[in-house]
């Protein structure tokens, strides 16, 4: 019952010594950690040398790889991938085996036995590819969490996962496309993979995702996104009201919608995807459709617990 965990970081200073507490502290550790210095402009990549210089199972290196302005997304995906390439080559040097990956980025704050309530139920179920535990996010001294909606299926995960290995090597790593964890997810069930929130395990975000950059643009690119994953209109709609409802600032609407409207007369290229593109596109409505009329959803049950 073993994992690699994959951090990729970029100008986290500020945040580096609580994620070194949030992980050496952990109830069962990594047997490889790998952060992944992705072009920070601060002195992060230094901090994190000095941070675990005495930890020899922690490895920083830095991303080799980036993709141009406006694909943020991509370069986050890149910098797992590459510290996913450099963990396995690794250990294959090094004989060490491993049955899970892991996977957070350098803001959240986890109980300290987090992966080890997520190994649990990984060895439960060995068709279960994917588990996260619940999210608390704190913004502006509101404390909200995150939770599945139970009638709409997959809801209410999040992106500090374990991925079982032998799923993450089918599928072919991180995809390089807005919102990954969730095709992951999709791809997951549609192999007839389960996937599953964790209720016991739980972690605490001090930002809301996509904030780092402003919460105009982040936004903005999160409808951006939308388009490029083929969205149906409505579903963006909906979608986005669920967002902004829910959770705070409650304008992101406005810059979600936006991105969505510049995706489309920008004439953005869609992914390169048909099973996303079908998934979006057409499925994912009739889900959230089925669950607000009450009809039966026992054709989209993934697994949720």
């Amino acid at each position: 019952m073993s994992y690699i965990l994959i951090t990729p970081i970029q100008n986290e200073s500020e945040n580096l010594p609580k994620l070194k507490d949030t992980i050496i502290n952990q109830t069962i550790k990594p047997l490889i950690w790998v952060i992944v210095d992705s072009g920070s402009t601060d002195n992060s990549y230094q901090l994190a040398k000095e941070l675990f210089k005495d930890y020899e199972w922690v490895h920083i290196i830095k991303q080799k790889r980036f993709f141009e302005k406006g694909y943020g997304y991509k370069n986050f995906a890149e910098a797992i991938n590459e510290g996913y390439s450099y963990a396995k080559n690794l250990c294959i040097k090094k004989q060490i085996y491993y049955s899970f990956i892991g996977k957070t980025d350098a803001t959240p704050i986890l109980n300290k036995d987090y992966f080890e309530i997520l190994l649990e139920e990984m060895k439960e179920d060995n068709r279960l590819a994917i588990t996260c535990g619940f999210q608390k996010l704190h913004y502006k001294n509101q404390k909200i969490y995150i939770t599945p909606l139970y009638k709409i299926p997959l809801t209410g995960f999040n992106d500090i996962r374990l991925y079982r290995k032998e799923f993450f090597e089918e599928i072919g790593g991180y995809p390089l496309a807005p919102s990954p964890d969730g095709i992951l997810l999709i791809k997951a069930k549609n192999k007839g993979w389960k996937v599953k929130v964790v209720r016991d395990a739980y972690f605490v975000k001090p930002r809301l995702g996509g904030s780092k950059i402003g919460i105009w643009e982040g936004c903005k690119l999160m409808g951006k996104g939308m388009y490029i994953l083929g969205y149906h209109p409505l579903l963006m709609l909906l979608n986005v009201l669920y967002n902004s409802i829910r959770f705070p600032p409650h304008y992101q609407l406005l810059p979600m919608i936006w991105g969505y409207f510049l995706g489309t007369i920008q004439h953005e290229k869609k992914i390169e995807d048909n099973e996303i593109l079908e998934y979006f596109g057409k499925k994912r409505l009739k889900e959230v459709i089925y669950a607000f009329f009450g009809k039966d959803r026992s054709s989209y049950d993934e697994g949720v617990k």
